[in-house]
């Protein structure tokens, strides 16, 4: 841990405050995406845990993209201030829900669904926040850090949820969210804000017009839009490989369900192994190129040999590979890909992004449920890793892609505005 401190006493005090509540958020929804549906189970049954599903991905699906136009105008800490505030306020209606002893699906989905339409505002404004606190020179160290403070979320959510769950029930778990949340929050009106750019919520009769100006940015860029479209693609793949695959391969090893445990603690601790030393030394070593697609053949390989491990430790140990490639491949290119959007620009253009990742999680399990009946998990898991990593190495084809990655971070900030001026001429 020494490095890891080390690093954050260089980081500025703006961006700790940013990492805190970005992780505590984190730590809130792993614990929710264990408890609630754990509660619906136990209490309503598989239809409802289905209906759920469904239900909270088509309105992350169209909040993501439709309140995208008021992320790029809004204040960012504002958002994140207002977000997480309504996320207490739903997480304690739910938790109050849970003491009662009340269980209601109907009461419970509509305040899932508000809690959605909240963390539409707050993960945006959360992910692109450091980019307007630091300079072009400093924000990768900053996204790594917070790709850490991600992975250990997501190594102690489940971790604290299966405590208190086990403890008091899913009411101690319920009731830790609503407390996690407001620790965000207080931690997030302590961010200074960034310097003002001059830009003005929307009017609501612009929203059409500002949202149409993003997806024609998107479009106009081939860059951008050959990279939207190969993560589309890979997603289809890895979505299902590090979710629900995983359960279903250690059932046909005639695993207990703690080796559950096991591999997604595997998955994360790789996540965060790459995120704090595996993507640095490598962009150090052979450039960020070579390691952006080094990292997507490496990961769909080792997804791929999880299908024909026979033991149990082979498999964790693949998915601790597989949780390093993936921090490598997803930050490697992250940042100047934040910075060569206009600031203006960059909350819609990532909701795009969100919302081919959120289409390519529907469509993913679609075909590895299909796949399973008829081939059998070991065959799926080899196709689908091979496949993803096909997927994610097209990267290499896109235009001009080797040339962006070369530039320095202060060469490629407002890179896409300089080459592909009429993508932009629509903005006021």
């Amino acid at each position: 841990m020494d490095p890891l401190l080390q690093r954050l006493r260089h980081t500025p005090p703006a961006c700790r405050r940013l990492l805190v509540s970005d992780c505590l958020v984190e730590l809130s929804q792993m614990i929710g995406y264990v408890a609630v549906p754990w509660w619906i189970t136990t209490q309503g049954g598989v239809s409802e845990l289905a209906t759920y599903g469904v239900v909270l991905a088509v309105v992350t699906l169209l909040c993501r993209l439709l309140l995208s136009p008021f992320g790029d105008r809004w204040p960012k800490r504002l958002q994140i201030v207002l977000g997480l505030t309504a996320q207490v306020l739903v997480a304690t209606a739910i938790a109050a829900l849970a003491l009662s002893d009340h269980y209601r699906f109907p009461l419970l989905l509509a305040a899932e669904m508000a809690a959605a339409v909240a963390h539409a505002l707050v993960g945006p404004a959360l992910a692109h926040l450091a980019a307007e606190l630091v300079p072009p020179t400093q924000l990768a160290e900053v996204l790594s850090l917070q790709k850490a403070g991600a992975a250990l979320g997501r190594i102690l959510g489940p971790l604290l949820a299966g405590v208190l769950i086990a403890a008091g029930g899913v009411q101690g778990a319920l009731v830790a969210m609503p407390l996690l949340y407001l620790a965000a929050a207080a931690a997030a009106c302590f961010i200074p804000a960034p310097p003002t750019q001059g830009v003005s919520p929307p009017a609501a009769a612009s929203w059409w017009s500002e949202l149409r100006r993003g997806l024609i940015a998107k479009w106009a860029i081939p860059l951008e839009r050959g990279w939207t479209l190969t993560n589309f693609l890979a997603w289809i793949f890895l979505g299902p490989a590090v979710t629900m695959l995983i359960p279903l391969k250690i059932q046909s090893l005639g695993l207990p369900g703690s080796w559950l445990g096991w591999a997604e603690a595997a998955l994360s601790v790789g996540m965060l192994v790459g995120a704090l030393a595996g993507q640095r030394h490598l962009v150090q070593r052979v450039g960020r190129y070579t390691s952006r697609c080094g990292a997507a053949a490496a990961e769909g390989l080792f997804l791929a040999s999880v299908g024909l491990c026979g033991s149990a430790g082979m498999m964790v140990l693949a998915l601790f590979f597989v949780g390093c490639a993936n921090s490598v491949y997803t930050l490697v290119g992250q940042t100047h890909r934040t910075l060569t959007i206009l600031q203006a620009f960059r909350v819609r253009m990532a909701s795009v992004n969100l919302c081919f990742t959120q289409i390519a999680g529907m469509i993913g399990p679609a075909l590895a449920a299909s796949g399973v009946a008829r081939y059998g998990i070991d065959a799926v898991y080899l196709c689908f890793g091979l496949t993803a990593a096909a997927a994610a190495l097209l990267f290499g084809l896109l235009p001009r892609a080797r040339e962006f990655l070369s530039l320095g971070h202060e060469e490629v900030k407002d890179w896409y505005r300089k080459e592909y001026p009429g993508a932009f001429l629509a903005m006021k």
